[in-house]
């Protein structure tokens, strides 16, 4: 990624104005979730506008350390198997 980038894409999900990405059908989450759902030395690939040219997708890049904005798992190198939101416990 360059300075002047605007990121369109993160793995080939489509980014909105506000930073959120389509989940399912009509569902929309931020674009954190992406990023914190990665596994440790999970490649990441961004595309971006750069230079007017629409569409550049930069090569995998591995996310190091982010800031606590944008949390990820610590020493976790496999996906969880369940998710607490709120009160519910979600299972695949």
């Amino acid at each position: 990624l360059k300075k002047g980038d605007v990121l369109t894409h993160i793995d080939g999900k489509a980014l909105a104005d506000d930073g959120q990405v389509v989940l399912r059908r009509d569902e929309l989450i931020q674009h954190r979730y992406l990023l914190r759902g990665k596994r440790v030395d999970e490649p990441t690939i961004f595309t971006v506008y750069r230079d007017g040219k629409d569409n550049q997708e930069c090569p995998p890049c591995v996310l190091g350390n982010i800031p606590s904005i944008c949390l990820r798992w610590v020493d976790v190198d496999y996906p969880p198997d369940y998710l607490v939101l709120g009160a519910l416990v979600l299972l695949p």
